[in-house]
C-alpha cells in the first residue's frame, strides 16, 4: 500500500456471537504483543490484530501524513479478510487512529471502543470530543 507493507494476525473463534474485534495498540507494540485481549476476547468474536505502517513488524510509515494511509491500510485488512463490519477497539497511539478510521468509515464500524486515551480533560477538549462524534461534513 503506497509503498508500506503490513501485516494482520486473525485468530477464529470457535462459534463467534458478534462481528469481529480488530485490535490497534500502542506506538511500540506489535500485532504479537496483545495476548492478553485476545485471551479475554477470543471466546466470543474473531480477533484480529494488526501491524499497520510504522507498527511492530510493518514497514516504516513514509515521510508525511500518515493518517490516510494508516486508514486505508484498515480497510484493505478487513477487506481481504472478507468482513463487512468490526467492532474497532484502539488504545493509546491506536486509540486516536480508530477514533478517525470509524469517522472515514462509519459504515464498515458496528462498534468503537477506545482506551488509554490521556486523562483529564482539559479546556475545551470535551466540547471538541462532542463536536468529533458528529460525521464529517461532505466537501
Amino acid at each position: 500500500m503506497h509503498g508500506a507493507g503490513f501485516a494482520n494476525r486473525p485468530l477464529r473463534a470457535p462459534a463467534p456471537v458478534t462481528e469481529p474485534v480488530v485490535v490497534l495498540g500502542g506506538a511500540l507494540r506489535g500485532m504479537f504483543g496483545r495476548r492478553q485481549m485476545e485471551d479475554r476476547l477470543g471466546p466470543v468474536p474473531d480477533v484480529v490484530t494488526a501491524d499497520l505502517p510504522g507498527m511492530g513488524t510493518a514497514d516504516p510509515l513514509p515521510p508525511g501524513p500518515a493518517h490516510g494511509l494508516l486508514c486505508a491500510a484498515l480497510e484493505r485488512i478487513i477487506d481481504d479478510l472478507d468482513m463487512p463490519r468490526i467492532n474497532l477497539f484502539g488504545f493509546s497511539y491506536g486509540a486516536g487512529l480508530a477514533y478517525g478510521c470509524a469517522r472515514r468509515v462509519p459504515g464498515r464500524i458496528a462498534r468503537p471502543a477506545l482506551g488509554g486515551m490521556p486523562a483529564p480533560l482539559t479546556g475545551g477538549q470535551p466540547a471538541l470530543w462532542r463536536r468529533g462524534r458528529r460525521p464529517p461534513r461532505a466537501r
